[in-house]
């Protein structure tokens, strides 16, 4: 009975055959259009991860910046509280005070006369 119908089922074996490899083929064509959609954002997301990198380090390079700033704002004032205080001393030095003024008291202060 078999070898009846193999000589019929031939023909529709070699069309199964044919449409498997077709839709083989478009299985492919998918898996290889889906491989370089993942490879495009693959790259994007490797561009990205730079340019997170880059903006990181570009951020970490002006906070570094202005904390240099800080300290050389600091640093001024303190040099700037130094020099008043050292012109204070030369001022007091080329004017001292005349003795009545060291033994007078000061007028604001609340001692009795």
């Amino acid at each position: 009975m078999n070898s009846l119908h193999h000589p019929s089922d031939q023909p529709e074996l070699g069309q199964q055959l044919k449409d498997a490899k077709q839709t083989i083929n478009k299985l492919k064509d998918s898996l290889n259009a889906k491989e370089n959609e993942i490879q495009s954002l693959q790259n994007k997301l490797n561009s990205a991860h730079e340019e997170l990198i880059n903006t990181q380090n570009e951020l970490e390079y002006h906070y570094q910046k202005s904390q240099n700033k800080a300290l050389l704002i600091d640093s001024y004032q303190h040099q700037q509280h130094r020099a008043k205080a050292l012109i204070a001393s030369l001022l007091q030095q080329l004017n001292p005070p005349s003795r009545n003024q060291n033994l007078e008291p000061p007028r604001d202060c609340q001692t009795s006369p």
